[in-house]
């Protein structure tokens, strides 16, 4: 089953990242993490089963440096959600350092002859305790490599699970960070990180008892009854993302003023301060209430209507997301989080409502006593004609003739 699982596990993480990466970068990294646990338990599943010669040849060796990845990347993913920085810094070479010795020294191995990785496989098929004299990876044991990896493992994995627990307990006293479904992001958090801490102590103690008694087989790491539990909270985390996409989004903060301009005065204050206008009944000046920092956001959703009514992009028909936030000068997933959780929509539903509002205004101004309906639907950004009608009839109800219709009835 593990087998099934790992693979079913390698083809939602390519989903994932295809439909996501654009948005939220550091989904990259949680993919090389689902990654390297899927390769290690393959290579394991060829191991232990011992049918394949061939698949164990291409897992056996060649993936170790990419094991060596997994607490890395598990650190960035997590930082990146905690803090919404998703760059890897100059300083974080260092944890490249693992990866890059072990890959060193597999270089050997890497370039030698498809016969000779054949026979060395077969070598150790046969006999298991092979596996140690084959020095592949000298000056480094594989006994002394397998806890070097666990424990390199094990020691990133308690430094996020602690992060994110100290993070849960004090966040709700910031005011820079939205509350608003961070709670479900905290949860899935902890759930991937407990799923990985559980892999991690399964593969340390039943391989740990394998080196250290020759004399047990390695069956009985697939045989062992844990092992459906471990194989479900590795598919549990692709499959939570692709119902629950929100939680990519990570918990976006503000950091810095944006411009206010064309900005009403509550939203100016929200964007730029902690604070929310309240209107006194005096009628003097506002006063300044603390708000959380689901105020920012509130502020942000004002400009990207601002941005769709005074300065129409959606008139361009490669109008996108993208282009919407490069003009609000804000990250890509801010802009998907405040579709999501403060304007309740999707973007292409506001684009094709602004691009409907458009084409009516034009004709109620008269625009098609010298052009067709369809001039009037490519110059307000639909990209054929096709679309044009059947996107008009999704919003408005009824087709553009029968809109035209229906207002000169009513005149």
């Amino acid at each position: 089953m593990i087998l099934y699982i790992a693979v079913l596990n390698l083809l939602l993480t390519l989903v994932i990242v295809y439909h996501n990466y654009r948005v939220i970068r550091s989904v990259l990294y949680l993919a090389i993490c689902l990654v390297s646990v899927s390769v290690m338990s393959m290579t394991h599943y060829f191991f232990t089963h011992g049918t394949s010669r061939f698949w164990f040849s291409v897992f056996f060796i060649h993936f170790i440096p990419v094991y060596y990845l997994f607490g890395p990347f598990l650190y960035f993913y997590v930082r990146s959600v905690l803090t919404d920085r998703a760059r890897i810094r100059t300083s974080d070479f260092w944890h490249f350092l693992p990866a890059l010795f072990f890959l060193f020294h597999i270089l050997p191995h890497l370039f030698s002859p498809w016969d000779y990785k054949m026979a060395l496989s077969e070598d150790i098929l046969r006999d298991y305790r092979n596996t140690s004299s084959a020095r592949l990876l000298f000056p480094i044991p594989s006994f002394l490599n397998y806890v070097l990896r666990n424990l390199s493992s094990l020691g990133y994995i308690t430094y996020c699970l602690m992060w994110v627990f100290r993070f849960d307990r004090n966040y709700p006293g910031t005011l820079r960070i939205s509350h608003w479904e961070a709670r479900k992001v905290l949860r899935f958090l902890k759930l991937l990180i407990g799923v990985c801490l559980f892999a991690s102590l399964m593969f340390m103690v039943v391989y740990g008892r394998f080196f250290l008694d020759s004399r047990l087989n390695p069956m009985e790491f697939i045989e062992n009854p844990l092992m459906p539990l471990l194989g479900i909270g590795l598919f549990a985390i692709p499959f939570i993302i692709l119902f629950n996409p929100e939680v990519l989004f990570g918990i976006p903060q503000y950091r810095q003023p944006v411009p206010v301009a064309q900005l009403t005065f509550e939203a100016a204050v929200r964007e730029n301060s902690s604070v929310a206008v309240v209107a006194p009944a005096n009628g003097h000046e506002p006063e300044a209430q603390p708000v959380d920092g689901e105020g920012r956001f509130q502020g942000l959703a004002e400009r990207i209507l601002a941005v769709m009514e005074q300065q129409k992009p959606y008139l361009s028909p490669e109008f996108s997301i993208e282009d919407l936030a490069q003009r609000l000068d804000v990250p890509k997933h801010h802009v998907y989080y405040c579709f999501n959780s403060i304007l309740k929509t999707r973007f292409s539903r506001m684009r094709s409502e602004f691009r409907v509002r458009h084409v009516q205004a034009l004709i109620r101004e008269g625009s098609t006593r010298t052009k067709t309906l369809e001039a009037i639907g490519l110059e307000s950004g639909f990209s054929s004609p096709s679309t044009f009608y059947a996107v008009f009839r999704e919003v408005a109800g009824m087709t553009p003739s029968e809109y035209l219709q229906s207002l000169d009835q009513a005149s």
